[in-house]
């Protein structure tokens, strides 16, 4: 029995040895598979366009991409200016008892890398010889942040135990110590194993 061919689509060519060309192809089920599968992606995308025709798609596409780009600008600079006006607060609301406490701890969700070095800096500025760490992520998603801040020696003593409790790594100088972790659970645990 011999299959027919019934088809075939022509992916690229490629120079071969001397003057031969190399042609990639697909040929008989094969491209009426993959047609199938184009089939279904074109009304996939279409579906998610809200019924847009083919020949718009493109251009509606793209200007979701500069939509999202936009938006994600504007998140950003929103995010630091929370993060400015929340470490502002922070520091003026710090008891004085907490500043007998080997760390300060501090956690939110939804933060950044960047919110947590605005947290940081603003620490800092109000008071010089806090020890403190910063954390962010959520739990259950087990992709953690966290920053230590502060004078130079603890930071280097602490970050490498907050790193071990969070299950991941880091590195850093000048009293800054950032890194990332998998435990996402051990953030419950992490205030009251390091700072007791």
């Amino acid at each position: 029995y011999q299959r027919r061919v019934h088809g075939a689509e022509l992916k690229k060519e490629s120079k071969g040895s001397s003057s031969s060309v190399l042609l990639h192809f697909l040929a008989g089920d094969r491209v009426l598979r993959v047609l199938g599968q184009l089939q279904r992606l074109q009304a996939d995308v279409s579906q998610v366009l809200c019924g847009l025709p083919p020949n718009q798609q493109p251009a509606a596409i793209d200007g979701l991409q500069r939509s999202v780009a936009r938006l994600t600008k504007v998140n950003r600079a929103l995010l630091l200016e929370i993060a400015e006006a929340t470490g502002a607060k922070l520091a003026a609301d710090i008891d004085p008892k907490q500043l007998q406490l080997p760390a300060f701890f501090f956690h939110r969700d939804d933060a950044t890398v960047d919110f947590l070095a605005t947290l940081a800096t603003a620490l800092e500025a109000a008071h010089p010889t806090l020890l403190v760490v910063l954390t962010c992520g959520v739990a259950k998603d087990n992709d953690v942040q966290f920053l230590v801040s502060g004078p130079g020696e603890p930071v280097a003593a602490l970050g490498p135990k907050v790193a071990a409790a969070l299950g991941g790594k880091g590195g850093g100088a000048k009293g800054r110590y950032r890194g990332k972790g998998t435990n996402g659970k051990a953030l419950r645990t992490l205030q009251q194993t390091l700072f007791p």
